[in-house]
């Protein structure tokens, strides 16, 4: 009979002291392997665990890190997380100090590891305290892994700034074209400068006219740091338009203001930009005047930088291998191409095996698939079906008013709209993971899936193409592509 590790999670929340140190020799002693024990399953018991670690009774705490240390050993992809631990201490993620708790997710994503979005993403939904959460909303982002998005989504209206802004950011970062002209217009009127400023410069990478009118606003406001602000965005833009705006700006009283639009021309080759520099070159404060003239003396004698700027979305193909030795080879500053079309890579892959996976549901529901080797299939596949069953349930109780309107505080409004991603994400990475298993049974065991192998061979080649760039990127760098 299998062990109950739903109750043995469940007793790891227990304040109980006797229940606790019950539940903790239990689970060092309880052989693992042999349970079909699913990685969410794990995760929450691994969460629950973290939390006794550093438990004010010593035996609780000797007993809570013997038992993670029974995990790691039983659990071999857990293993990455003692690395990690090596920079931080996990207990501080769960501390009663917000300060400790923002210290340790720092430390966590300076090891940039796949198994440190999982850890961020559990303590995400748990998370009340806005700083932090602001710091965890920064931090993701730096793990460019585009599933993040839809973690970060609501929070795009929560009421302390800072984590609206930092939202943003990060949704610029790992966000798709459709998702950031999607989720990001309402945020262009916000009252925050540093919020409308990250949102006019992400929206604006792929509309820009659309947002001068805003720009035009911001330029002729009262307000310097709302001025300062529009002249962020506009130093991230180049087209039609922007030689106007930067002219308005080129009258800003505010010194400071003035000298920021005399950088932003230098990046622009064009005589409408030259003219506005020679206005600044006849200014009455000495330091614009002599900044506007030293600009156009370099620009005239071609010493000035090529400070052409770089659209991500337009990035071409230029990591193929050269053909001839005349071709220039790959260096590091490459770096940031690569790792782009890295993230489009695998933004593409997950696609693939999630189109693959609803396809292996579909067919499975019509009875295929249950024989001749691919029964292996079924047991993903019944996961997939019961998380939609459950995010159904949890969408028909939302629309019946069961659930509280959310109020895009800090309350319980907030968690239970996160509770909907949660699912969300779960519901579409069983169907990945599907993807993914129907392709390792088709390559490894050679089972075939009728209907459905131009769509594996597709996908064996995404793979292909995203090993040979890791492969560059990591000659480049020199790191190891397996920490």
């Amino acid at each position: 009979m299998a062990f109950d590790f739903v109750r043995l999670t469940e007793d790891l929340e227990s304040n109980d002291p006797d229940i606790l140190s019950l539940a903790l020799g239990t689970l060092t002693r309880t052989p693992i392997k042999d349970n079909k024990l699913g990685r969410e399953a794990v995760l929450k018991l691994y969460g629950n665990l973290l939390q006794h670690c550093n438990h004010p009774d010593n035996d609780l705490a000797f007993l809570a890190r013997k038992a993670r240390e029974h995990l790691y050993a039983q659990i071999p992809w857990l293993k990455s997380r003692r690395e990690m631990e090596e920079a931080f201490k996990p207990e501080e993620l769960v501390s009663t100090d917000f300060e400790k708790r923002t210290g340790a997710i720092t430390a966590l994503l300076s090891k940039n590891q796949t198994e440190a979005l999982r850890i961020l993403i559990w303590h995400y939904q748990r998370e009340r305290n806005p700083r932090v959460l602001a710091s965890m909303s920064l931090g993701l982002s730096g793990l460019e892994n585009h599933k993040v998005v839809r973690f970060l989504e609501v929070f795009l209206y929560a009421e302390e700034d800072r984590l609206r802004a930092n939202t943003v950011e990060a949704i610029d970062k790992l966000g798709s074209r459709e998702e950031i002209i999607t989720l990001l217009p309402p945020l262009l009127s916000d009252p925050n400068n540093r919020v409308r400023a990250n949102a006019l410069k992400a929206v604006g990478r792929f509309k820009p006219k659309e947002i001068l009118g805003h720009l035009e606003q911001m330029t002729a406001s009262p307000e310097v740091a709302r001025r300062a602000s529009a002249l962020y965005v506009l130093d991230n833009m180049q087209g039609d338009g922007v030689i106007r705006l930067l002219s308005i700006a080129a009258n800003d009283p505010f010194v400071d203001n003035r000298l920021k639009v005399i950088d932003i021309l230098v990046k622009h080759q064009d005589k409408e930009g030259d003219i506005v520099l020679k206005r600044l070159a006849q200014d009455e404060d000495v330091e614009v005047s002599e900044k506007a003239l030293k600009a156009l003396r370099d620009k005239n004698s071609g010493q000035s930088q090529d400070y052409e700027l770089v659209d991500i979305s337009k990035l071409s193909s230029k990591i193929q291998a050269p053909t001839d030795s005349t071709q220039p080879s790959i260096s590091i500053a490459d770096l940031p191409t690569l790792r782009a079309q890295a993230l489009s890579l695998d933004q593409k892959i997950d696609q693939e095996m999630l189109l693959l996976g609803q396809n292996v549901r579909k067919s499975v529901k019509a009875g295929l698939y249950k024989t001749g080797g691919a029964e292996a299939i079924l047991s993903f596949v019944h996961t997939a079906e019961k998380l939609e069953s459950q995010l159904n349930e949890f969408e028909e109780q939302k629309a019946s008013g069961v659930k509280q309107k959310l109020f895009l505080s800090f309350g319980i409004g907030v968690q239970n709209e996160l509770l909907g991603y949660e699912l969300k994400g779960k519901f579409e990475d069983a169907q990945i993971e599907i993807g993914y298993e129907t392709v390792r049974l088709a390559l490894k065991d050679g089972i075939i899936f009728t209907g459905l192998m131009d769509r594996i061979k597709r996908a064996e080649d995404l793979f292909l193409q995203r090993q040979n760039l890791e492969e560059t990127i990591q000659k480049i760098t020199h790191e190891d592509p397996n920490p």
